[in-house]
């Protein structure tokens, strides 16, 4: 016997509007060891939110289940499937491979198969798809893998049976067509559980890279950062650049390379990964403060790394930085000029030393780039010119999660132009998480042919202009192409309920035709900055904007404080399907009162 329940709950207040009929549709049988049960849920009273659905099936396992928890008024409806297992129930469970090629040339691809159903998964095959031309030479634990002469591409391979609840693990040993790369495949099991045949796919894509070892300091020779990218630029990619110079740890806790001529530029076919942080496999974290590894340009012209690609549109012909400390060269200190691909800096100090507070600035930036580039977890600070400095060619790039202008303990290490600079041709770039402060110039500043910029949620202060300025030109209430700078029109604390109530209006209009999304950022600083800009410091709630105006409660007793607030805008043309973004300046601060 199978007992099915099906239980709907509501909020009081809905379940005095909504009307719900669940209906249900179901032929059961054991003697099968699949059934399937659809249930109809469907409101005739007025809307109901944050509905809990609870399923009671006993002497059954459910296979799948979906559905949602809102019901629209009247003709809507939600339904649910459910599949009831009764026999066996196959899966992969889990997928492993090394991320470097094996000296024999033969990748390792470990399966684990799980059958959580209650009967024993039998004749069990599986068929293996490799997408670029990969080849299954043999398989371990009494696997056997053939390839099928009808395709050329497909490996069927023959598995013993799987008991009821228990595991089977197996490896496959595949010959890639390339030594790194991508090693994309699919896999399909099948089984037979008297009366029905069942199968489940999975899908996978692999990465395995040539690994090229740093292992001196030195400015040159066999080991050394220069003969590293060297080999990258001249042998095939993916590449991983990681480091294993051999203790002693100097006394400071990390090792220094300093150039005595400007390093290769890094152009590999294909991508590269430089990544400092490998150090502490073998040394250990010897620097709690920041990187082992440090690269001084004390010694040499130039930029420190520059990317300069134009190879390969599929694997990107790009590069990631990580884990270094990056000072002291006489141009910027991580340089990006690259046509396809997607470049990141990540966990690095740039413009500062190992510790993260003492200043050894790079002579113009610390990151430029005309190319896509994601700059994240960075202490970018102590530079003569902008810290991040992005312009033509810079598509899609995201700038999160840094520390700009400011050492790891808020000390005043700023940048001696802007904390980011977003020049003409930059589109879409994201600007979120980021400390900025202590800049000479502006916190964040955006050229009038800027498009689509969108900053939000960020802490922006003690910088020498704007927090935000676009255009370059001042504060400007609706600079062109960009959102209008919002205006807090009321800032009181109410003492009867604890909060802060701030009243924010814009005047942005849609045009016709046209759905417009307003949303802003409240924040609240102490005082106006050096310049007497209101600025963006602590981050408070945000709010969008119903015809222009909201009001927002904060749950905090702000008396003293100055809100300002930044708008984020996104039009939306129903006609051409187009939508476009765009950011404002920091508004006016008014005083809690």
């Amino acid at each position: 016997m199978i007992a099915l329940a099906l239980t709907v709950a509501l909020p009081a207040a809905a379940a005095e509007r909504a009307h719900i009929v669940v209906t249900i549709e179901a032929h059961l049988s054991l003697a099968t060891p699949s059934s399937e049960i659809h249930f109809t849920i469907e409101n005739r009273g007025a809307a109901a939110q944050n509905v809990t659905l609870t399923r009671a099936i006993a002497g059954v396992s459910v296979a799948s289940w979906s559905g949602g928890n809102c019901l629209d008024a009247q003709d809507a409806h939600a339904s649910i499937d459910t599949r009831i297992i009764d026999g066996a129930d196959l899966a992969v469970s889990s997928l492993e491979s090394p991320n470097a090629l094996p000296a024999d040339g033969l990748l390792p691809v470990r399966y684990t198969l799980l059958n959580k159903g209650k009967r024993d998964a039998r004749e069990i095959t599986m068929a293996v798809i490799h997408d670029f031309g990969a080849a299954i030479e043999s398989a371990d634990n009494g696997v056997a893998c053939i390839r099928d002469p009808a395709t050329g591409y497909t490996f069927n391979c023959t598995l013993p049976d799987v008991a009821a609840g228990d595991a089977f693990s197996f490896t496959t040993f595949v010959r890639p067509p390339r030594p790194q790369g991508l090693l994309a495949f699919s896999s399909k099991l099948s089984w037979r559980d008297p009366p029905l045949d069942v199968s489940t796919v999975v899908r996978k894509v692999l990465g395995f890279f040539r690994f090229i070892d740093v292992t001196t300091a030195a400015d040159d020779g066999a080991g050394s950062l220069r003969a590293a990218i060297d080999d990258s630029n001249r042998g095939e990619c993916p590449c991983v650049i990681r480091f294993r110079i051999p203790p002693p740890v100097p006394p400071s806790g990390w090792f220094t390379i300093t150039p005595e001529s400007p390093l290769p530029e890094i152009s590999p076919n294909g991508s590269v990964l430089i990544d400092g942080g490998t150090q502490t496999e073998l040394t250990g974290a010897t620097n709690p403060r920041g990187p082992v590894i440090e690269i001084s340009g004390a010694k040499t012209s130039g930029d420190g790394f520059f990317v300069h690609t134009v190879h390969d549109a599929l694997f990107g012909g790009s590069a990631a930085l990580s884990g270094m400390a990056i000072n002291g060269f006489f141009g910027n200190g991580i340089a990006f000029d690259t046509v396809f691909g997607s470049n990141s800096v990540t966990n690095c100090y740039v413009g500062i030393d190992p510790t993260g507070e003492v200043a050894k600035p790079n002579g113009l930036r610390g990151i430029a780039a005309n190319s896509n580039v994601y700059i994240t977890h960075n202490v970018i600070s102590g530079n003569a010119r902008s810290g991040i400095f992005l312009t033509n060619g810079a598509v899609d790039s995201f700038i999160t999660d840094n520390l700009i202008g400011v050492s790891p303990t808020g000390a005043d290490l700023g940048n001696g132009a802007s904390g980011i600079y977003l020049g003409p041709g930059t589109i879409r770039v994201q600007v979120h998480g980021n400390t900025i402060a202590h800049n000479h110039d502006f916190g964040i500043a955006i050229d009038k042919a800027s498009l689509e910029p969108a900053v939000d949620i960020n802490s922006i202060y003690d910088n020498g202009g704007e927090a935000v300025d676009m255009g370059l030109d001042g504060p400007t209430a609706a600079p062109d192409f960009f959102a209008m700078t919002p205006a807090i029109t009321d800032a009181h604390y109410d003492a009867a309920s604890g909060e802060t109530v701030v009243a924010i209006h814009s005047g942005d209009l849609a045009p016709p035709n046209i759905f417009q999304f307003l949303r802003v950022f409240v924040y609240a600083t102490p005082e106006l900055n050096r310049a007497g800009f209101a600025e963006a410091k602590t981050f408070l709630v945000r709010a969008d904007l119903k015809d222009g105006d909201a009001v927002v409660r904060v749950p905090a007793d702000l008396r003293g404080q100055l809100i300002t607030a930044i708008a984020y805008r996104l039009l939306f043309s129903f006609q051409t399907g187009l939508a476009a973004e765009s950011t404002s300046e920091v508004s006016l601060g008014v005083r809690v009162r």
